[in-house]
């Protein structure tokens, strides 16, 4: 394989990725990082092929790496406690998502993170709290933040309101199909008719029979929302 543009590797690693195909995942992106070191993207995709491909240690040695290069960035801050969890490491990845949050006390990443380990460690309180703060942080421009963070406040029956209001915004503000599910799946109890316009939605673009993995939450548009459409 030879040097290709990064656009190419990037079009190459979506498309191995939307096909499943996690061992040319990996092979993209150990190419993508070897040619292009200095863009902290390449870290991050190796990172997550490598976790998808059930290689734990060898993605925290690629987002080991990527931190050594960029230990500024808080994407990669955040990718590296993600890795760390995977592992088993939780007490690292605290240690981590809280000298990024003393690090970078305006992004929400590190405590959309924390709200997870919360979660995990079944302390809701507190995983509330973070949640709520990282909503506070994330500009009405960051829709897939907020589209994330809405997803987790559905969670919460007294803020499933607050919730859909916060998706329902990320779906208008974008014409991003993952939006769509999110919000058809927050609507899918209390507004039948509602969740399915928006579901109609990501149906032009990922048509019958498509499973869309947003976030943590894998929706089966097949049987989701095409279980009474006969045509």
């Amino acid at each position: 394989m030879g040097h290709w543009s990064w656009r190419f590797y990037i079009g190459r690693i979506r498309k191995a990725q939307r096909r499943g195909d996690i061992q040319r995942t990996v092979h993209l992106t150990r190419h993508y990082a070897r040619f292009y070191p200095d863009d902290p993207n390449s870290w991050e995709l190796l990172s997550v092929a490598l976790m998808e491909a059930e290689d734990p240690e060898a993605s925290l040695t690629a987002v080991a790496e990527g931190v050594r290069r960029f230990p500024l960035s808080v994407s990669m801050g955040r990718m590296h406690a993600k890795v760390l969890i995977a592992n088993g490491l939780k007490a690292e990845a605290r240690k981590v998502l809280e000298r990024l949050r003393a690090q970078s006390p305006e992004s929400p990443l590190p405590y959309l993170e924390l709200t997870d380990l919360a979660f995990d460690e079944g302390e809701d309180d507190q995983a509330k709290s973070y949640l709520l703060k990282s909503l506070e942080l994330a500009a009405e421009t960051e829709w897939w933040t907020r589209m994330m963070l809405g997803k987790r406040l559905a969670g919460f029956a007294e803020e499933r309101q607050a919730a859909i209001r916060v998706l329902r915004d990320c779906a208008e503000r974008s014409e991003n199909p993952y939006a769509q599910v999110a919000l058809a799946a927050a609507l899918s109890r209390s507004d039948p008719d509602g969740s399915r316009e928006y579901a109609e939605r990501a149906r032009k673009v990922f048509g019958r029979g498509a499973t869309v993995d947003v976030g943590d939450e894998v929706q089966d548009l097949s049987d989701w929302i095409f279980k009474d459409d006969d045509t």
